[in-house]
C-alpha cells in the first residue's frame, strides 16, 4: 500500500513496539520512556501539563505515566516556587545516569529500521517529516 498516512502509522506502531520489547530490561514502556526523554531535556523541572502538552497526550495518561514513574523512583516531585498549585518534575540523578544508556537503545531501533536505506534518502526523510510537523504545528493554531 502507498498510502502515506497508513504507512506513517504502521512505521510508528512497528518502531513503539520494537522500542517497547527493547525497554523491557529497563521495566518501562516506550510511553514512560517518552515523558523521561522529555523530562530530562527540563533540568530546572517541568509540570504534567507542559509535558502532556509537549508530548500531545491527555492530561490523565500523562498523571498516570507520572505516578507510576513515581513509585519505581525513577522521578521525583517539588512544589514549584511560581505556582502553588502545581509541581515541577525532575529526574533522580540514577535516572539521569541511565538516560544516555536507554537513548542509545532507542537509536538503535531506528539504526534497524533504516538500515537497508541510504543516508541521503533518511535525511531527506526527517526533513519532509519535519516539514510535515510545522505544517500540522500551524494549523493547530
Amino acid at each position: 500500500m502507498n498510502n502515506l498516512g497508513y504507512l506513517l502509522h504502521k512505521v510508528s506502531i512497528m518502531t513503539k513496539t520494537e522500542l517497547s520489547n527493547q525497554l523491557k530490561k529497563y521495566k518501562i514502556t516506550a510511553q514512560q520512556w517518552s515523558v523521561l526523554k522529555d523530562i530530562s531535556l527540563y533540568p530546572n523541572g517541568t509540570t504534567p501539563a507542559m509535558i502532556a502538552e509537549r508530548l500531545l497526550a491527555d492530561r490523565p495518561t500523562v498523571t498516570g505515566i507520572i505516578q507510576r514513574l513515581l513509585q519505581k523512583e525513577w522521578i521525583l516531585t517539588k512544589h514549584n516556587p511560581k505556582d502553588k498549585r502545581s509541581h515541577l518534575i525532575f529526574l533522580t540523578n540514577e535516572t539521569k545516569a541511565l538516560i544516555q544508556e536507554i537513548e542509545n537503545v532507542s537509536d538503535e531501533v531506528i539504526k534497524s529500521a533504516t538500515a537497508s536505506i541510504p543516508k541521503e534518502e533518511v535525511e531527506n526523510t526527517v526533513r519532509v517529516l519535519q516539514s510535515m510537523i510545522r505544517n500540522l504545528q500551524k494549523n493547530r493554531g
